[in-house]
Formats: structure tokens, sequence, C-alpha cells
């Protein structure tokens, strides 16, 4: 929710290989709370969102 708090969004984007997890519903329980919906995107082999979030954090 600290992301939340900083950038005020109302998308949250997220691999569907997460959906219906216990962190997932948790976490879409949280966020609906203060209007985020989650937007699901097909698993595509050999993309990893870790991987993109490290490669914008190490171009900072």
């Amino acid at each position: 929710m600290k992301s939340w708090e900083r950038f005020h969004f109302d998308v949250l984007f997220s691999g569907d290989d997460w959906k219906g997890s216990e962190r997932h519903n948790r976490t879409e329980e949280q966020f609906s709370k203060v209007g985020v919906s989650i937007e699901y995107l097909p698993y595509t082999k050999g993309v990893s969102t870790t991987e993109i979030k490290k490669k914008i954090n190490s171009d900072r």
C-alpha cells in the first residue's frame, strides 16, 4: 500500500499466473478498499515482471 499512498493509482497490472493465490486475494481486497482494480495480463513464457522491475530500478 506504500506505493498507492505515494502515487494514488487506480489500476494495478499483474500476471495472471498469480490470480487466485492467497497473496493476490489479499492484495485485491486491500486495493479494492481504495478503489484500485487489478487487471491480469496473460502469462507469457520468457517475460518476467520481476526482471522488468529490476531493469526499471537499475535505470534510476
